[in-house]
This record gives C-alpha cells, structure tokens and sequence, in this order.
C-alpha cells in the first residue's frame, strides 16, 4: 500500500468535490410526492467509503437514518438537508 500525503486545503477541497457530486447525484431524481428511501449500499457507493464508515456515521449522528422491519434506510430528503448543511459550515 502507498501512502499519500497532502495538505489540509487539499483534503477539503477532495471532501467539497464529493460533496458536490453526492448533492448532484441526489438531486437528479424528480420527487413526485413520495419519499425516496436509498440502502446503506447505496449511500456507501454515493460517497465511495465502506460498509463500516457508514455505520459510523450512523452511530455518531452525522446521517439520520430510519429502521424498517430489521432494515436500516435513509430518506433522501434528509440525507440532502445533512448535506446542505455540511457545505454550509464547511465552507469559509
């Protein structure tokens, strides 16, 4: 494995580019007055990181999430708003 190293500004401008693309991605769909629900999966491939970090973000609070049945599910709607609100406080 090959370690890369770059600077903070660097890191935050990677971050602000995923950010941006996982935003598009979202928004692409029409909402026809239903709630879009997305799997752990697919928020996983949305942000390009594993299962694991996924979950923890869960356990810290950092993504809402909603359990139906033994099945975990994200609404769509709030995964934007925690979206918009990361772009906010991240940017100077």
């Amino acid at each position: 494995m090959k370690t890369i190293v770059i600077s903070v500004e660097e890191f935050q401008q990677i971050l602000d580019q995923r950010l941006d693309l996982a935003l598009s991605k979202l928004g692409k769909e029409e909402e026809h007055g239903e709630e879009t629900l997305v799997t752990r999966k697919d928020i996983a491939r949305l942000f390009g990181v594993s299962l694991v970090t996924v979950n923890a973000w869960m356990k810290k609070g950092l993504l809402p999430f909603h359990r139906i049945n033994r099945r975990i599910y994200f609404k769509k709607s709030e995964v934007l708003a925690t979206l918009e609100n990361v772009k906010k406080y991240r940017r100077p």
